[in-house]
């Protein structure tokens, strides 16, 4: 399913290693409560979990979370968490993509959660045999995918038709774009670029005239621009201006990464007069309510590089 699709909850994988971001993650869990899908907070440990229970009690009373103890290492939960897929007979299943995690050794966890997730949710999993992390995915629920070719470092020995072949078999998926990864950008993930609205509409970031990807941007959306989306016509483009980043560091602030739930949209902030133009922007193309967490203190990467959607069907009360 697409994001922009009805979820049941959003998985979060508590900042732990970031005392400072408790706040905005409990205010993350009150929005998510708020769209009407359920937090589903994972932390490291029994003990970690009865810490952030009794945090989340004071400092969101309202929010129904759910609490996994699953080994995680970090926030980034969009890259190492599993994707719920549905087959035609409405029955979900996980594909968990083998995550290569950075030389810290913090994230050494990252990569088996996804066993200890399926387990909770009672679900089958099964291993994507791709190196992928699940920023560098973005589809619309409807057969087509984006991807950035930044996905053949960590996969060599592939081919374009291999990939293709993989994601048909494994997600469904009969159409593939690859776009050019961002030049020095760190990532490699779309989902910093890209996102849906619906099948029909996407969005795709900008940046200032003489910023180095501003070609790369214009390059994408007028790709998209003149490609037919799944309704028939050509996708509508709208282009979402970066925030403004401090001179000097290697910040990207898109507020293209933020997340759909339901009928709500969870917005990185960074900047008063940019956010502004970013919610406008969201109302624009037909989002009920826009609602923002501020990301200043992360360089890049923030509300949907942080979190991870759970399609509406695949909760039911199983999650323990």
């Amino acid at each position: 399913p697409g994001e922009q699709e009805p979820l049941d909850g959003v998985l979060l994988s508590w900042p732990i290693n970031y005392p400072t971001r408790w706040s905005h993650h409990a205010r993350f869990a009150s929005h998510i409560a708020e769209a009407g899908a359920q937090p589903v907070v994972l932390a490291p440990s029994i003990a970690w979990l009865r810490i952030v229970r009794a945090y989340l009690a004071a400092a969101a009373p309202t929010v129904n979370a759910r609490f996994l103890p699953i080994a995680t290492d970090d926030v980034w939960i969009r890259d190492f968490g599993p994707h719920f897929v549905k087959s035609k007979e409405d029955a979900f299943s996980i594909i968990a993509t083998p995550y290569a995690p950075s030389e810290h050794n913090f994230q050494k966890h990252d990569n088996a959660s996804q066993v200890d997730i399926a387990r909770a949710f009672g679900l089958p999993l099964h291993f994507l045999p791709l190196i992928i992390e699940g920023g560098n995915i973005v589809t619309d629920g409807a057969g087509s995918m984006f991807m950035f070719d930044s996905v053949f470092q960590h996969n060599p020995e592939r081919t374009i038709a291999d990939i293709e072949q993989i994601v048909r078999d494994w997600f469904g998926i009969d159409r593939l774009i690859f776009f050019t990864a961002l030049e020095g950008e760190v990532t490699g993930h779309i989902d910093m670029a890209v996102k849906f609205v619906d099948p029909g509409t996407v969005l795709v970031a900008d940046v200032v005239a003489g910023h180095p990807w501003k070609s790369s941007f214009d390059r994408i959306a007028a790709r998209l621009a003149a490609t037919p989306s799944r309704r028939g016509a050509p996708y509508r483009v709208v282009r979402v201006p970066a925030a403004q980043t401090p001179k000097g560091r290697g910040h990207f602030w898109s507020y293209v990464n933020s997340l759909t739930v339901n009928k709500t949209v969870i917005l990185p902030l960074f900047n008063p007069r940019e956010d502004e133009r970013a919610i406008e922007i969201y109302r624009s193309v037909g989002f009920e309510h826009v609602v923002g967490i501020d990301f200043r203190d992360f360089p890049l990467g923030s509300v949907h590089c942080q979190s991870k959607e759970i399609p509406a069907g695949v909760m039911g009360g199983r999650c323990s």
